[in-house]
């Protein structure tokens, strides 16, 4: 007995992306789902810029890392098949990366004086830790590259006292 093969020459359906900075150095790309009627989708390929194949997924979200901030990147998607037809280009989207942030100040006493050698710790809204520095000799601290968010900002001397600040917004 024959079989019965099905010749598969239709495209997947084009995708729409969209696109959002998450970080000064860091864009998530989502797309919905391409169809196939015939063999399936079976991966994504991912292009930055000109024609620049960035990545191929197998999944509709993609994470573009190691970026520069303050910069502007464009990404499109195309879905490829089972047997290997491509879809149509998705929507062209064009994110712009932000400038790093940052927190600063100076530490001191109830007097107005500057404290040197104060820790200055640095935990997102989550308290997860981030970074911690001394201040300098003139009391004053300075934590760039920061993303837009809320931030907890711990002071503690060698001697144990400690005070805290909540940051709602870098600077």
């Amino acid at each position: 007995k024959g079989q019965n093969f099905k010749v598969d020459s239709k495209a997947p359906s084009t995708v729409t992306l969209t696109a959002s900075a998450v970080s000064p150095t860091q864009i998530d790309l989502n797309w919905n789902v391409s169809t196939d009627t015939v063999s399936g989708v079976s991966y994504y390929e991912v292009f930055r810029g000109n024609d620049t194949l960035e990545a191929t997924m197998t999944g509709n979200f993609y994470t573009a890392s190691a970026l520069n901030a303050n910069s502007t990147y464009t990404y499109y998607i195309k879905a490829i098949d089972i047997a290997g037809n491509i879809s149509g280009m998705s929507n062209v989207v064009s994110v712009n990366t932000p400038e790093p942030g940052r927190i600063s100040g100076t530490v001191t006493d109830h007097f107005g004086e500057a404290l040197p050698d104060v820790w200055v710790t640095i935990y997102d809204i989550n308290e997860d830790y981030i970074t911690d520095i001394l201040t300098d000799p003139d009391g004053s601290y300075s934590v760039d590259g920061l993303s837009t968010g809320s931030y907890i900002v711990d002071f503690w001397d060698d001697s144990g006292n400690s005070a805290y600040e909540v940051y709602d917004d870098k600077t």
